[in-house]
């Protein structure tokens, strides 16, 4: 009876540790998916379309990078939300929100004048 509650809690520890590393492992997908979005900024339906000039020649990439709907959206922020002064430059601080349907993020591009 003992054997039978040890082996129930180890898979059901076992099972829940492989699903947190898969969450972990499906975040670390997404930021470096997003990245491109991030960096691009390209009003296209997915992310193959952003890396086209990259001319991917593996079927299984390109798939892959088909599936991918990730949206990038850069506005302007104010600098009052970090905190940022600069003397002598005009400061334009611009806010990036990168989302799929699961994950999301912001950064923050800074360009002095």
């Amino acid at each position: 009876m003992i054997f039978f509650v040890v082996a129930g809690a180890f898979l059901s520890f076992s099972s829940q540790v492989r699903h947190f590393m898969r969450l972990s492992y499906d975040r670390d997908d997404f930021m470096l998916k997003s990245s491109v979005a991030a960096i691009e900024l390209k009003e296209v339906p997915n992310i193959y379309e952003q890396l086209r000039d990259f001319n991917i020649s593996n079927d299984t990439i390109i798939r892959s990078l088909k599936r991918e709907r990730i949206k990038a959206e850069k506005k302007i922020a104010h600098a009052t939300e970090l905190n940022l002064t600069h003397q002598k430059s005009q400061l334009h601080l611009y806010k990036i929100s990168v989302h799929d349907q699961m994950h999301s993020y912001e950064a923050y591009d800074i360009d002095l004048q």
